[in-house]
């Protein structure tokens, strides 16, 4: 017994007529550098004993103290919102006035 063509087999699809047009000149793309060609990101200059108004920029702080303090703000925000540079600044601020009360 024959089998019968499919559908794909009998038609064949249409094909749009579009109007040539003129390729398009290439352009050249400039060239991506590599991460070895690519210049530095360079880090903020912010020094890590910074002071406000009338606190004494010399009180050494501990990073891992700092650290923890800025880990408890967020952490008393349900670790949400906020900003991490704004905690630490928080926290570095708190340790200060902390140590000149201690003076």
């Amino acid at each position: 017994m024959a089998r019968k063509p499919s559908i794909a087999q009998t038609e064949t699809p249409a094909t749009p007529q579009v109007a040539s047009k003129k390729a398009a000149p290439k352009r050249h793309k400039k060239a991506t550098p590599t991460i070895a060609e690519a210049e530095p990101i360079s880090e903020p200059n912010i020094p890590a004993t910074t002071a406000t108004a009338g606190q004494s920029a010399e009180i050494p702080l501990d990073q891992n103290e700092v650290a923890r303090l800025a880990y408890s703000y967020w952490a008393s925000r349900n670790y949400q919102l906020g900003s991490p540079v704004e905690d630490w600044f928080r926290a570095e601020n708190e340790l200060r006035q902390r140590a000149a009360a201690n003076r």
